[in-house]
Order: structure tokens, then C-alpha cells, then sequence
């Protein structure tokens, strides 16, 4: 069996105006498929600090792809922009 993170992030897909769900599915490490397989009182700090590893890795990437959506939306509204003013100089 395989063990999976999963981590569902809010996305908006603009060229097709679509707002939703980003679900990411991440494999488990098999030194953190140990340790999450270990007795509650087994794991320790080291399951802890695993488990905070993983979560700050995943808020990172999410903070990662944040900015790059911005620029991307910002790109598509300056390209809409310069459309409207071209139609509007034809006029």
C-alpha cells in the first residue's frame, strides 16, 4: 500500500475564469512511513518535526505558485488592456 499526503489549495485558472480546488498528492517518504507507522507514544519529536517539515514544505510551494498566478492574471489583464485601447483608437 501507498502512503500519500494530500493538500487541497484554492486556484483560480483564469484563461478559463474558473475558480476551484488545486488537490496535490505527495508519496510518502519510506523514513516517514516508518515513523508514522510507530505507536502514538513511539513517534516522539521526530514524527512532530517530520509532520512540520512536510506541512512548511507544502506552504512553501503554495506561497511559490501564488505569485506566479498573480503575474500570469496581471500579464492577461495588461494583453485585455492594450485589445481595448487598440478597439478604442479604431473608433
Amino acid at each position: 500500500m501507498r502512503q500519500v499526503t494530500e493538500q487541497a489549495l484554492p486556484a483560480h485558472f483564469a484563461q478559463a475564469g474558473v475558480l476551484g480546488d488545486l488537490v496535490a498528492f505527495e508519496k510518502v517518504p519510506e523514513r516517514e512511513r516508518r515513523s508514522a507507522d510507530a505507536p502514538a507514544g513511539a513517534k516522539g519529536d521526530g514524527g512532530r518535526i517530520a509532520e512540520l517539515e512536510l506541512e512548511l514544505r507544502s506552504k512553501d510551494e503554495y506561497l511559490q505558485t501564488t505569485p506566479e498566478e498573480m503575474e500570469t492574471t496581471n500579464e492577461e489583464l495588461k494583453s485585455t488592456n492594450e485589445e481595448m485601447q487598440s478597439m478604442k483608437n479604431c473608433n
